[in-house]
């Protein structure tokens, strides 16, 4: 058991160190599109990217809104964002 325990944990250290390096070593800031409807849970996002808290991470949040579910499906084949979150 204890070895089943001290394996997870070892991968879950270096999953944690393999995704925080390569962005503590970037210097380029990354712009990152992302649509959102403009409900409660999009107030996270907004408030990171007014703190400059994305920028310290290396990327930019960029949010685009929309008014329906629809209307973002259609913008992520147009490339006019990588992410859709409602």
């Amino acid at each position: 058991m204890r070895r089943i325990i001290l394996s997870f944990l070892t991968i879950g250290v270096s999953i944690l160190v393999g995704v925080t390096v390569p962005v503590m070593a970037a210097e380029k800031i990354v712009d990152l599109n992302t649509c959102w409807q403009p409900e409660h849970e999009t107030f996270i996002p907004w408030y990171a990217n007014q703190k400059g808290w994305d920028k310290e991470e290396g990327f930019k949040l960029k949010l685009h809104y929309f008014d329906s579910g629809m209307a973002q499906l259609e913008a992520l084949p147009a490339k006019q964002c990588v992410m859709a979150l409602t």
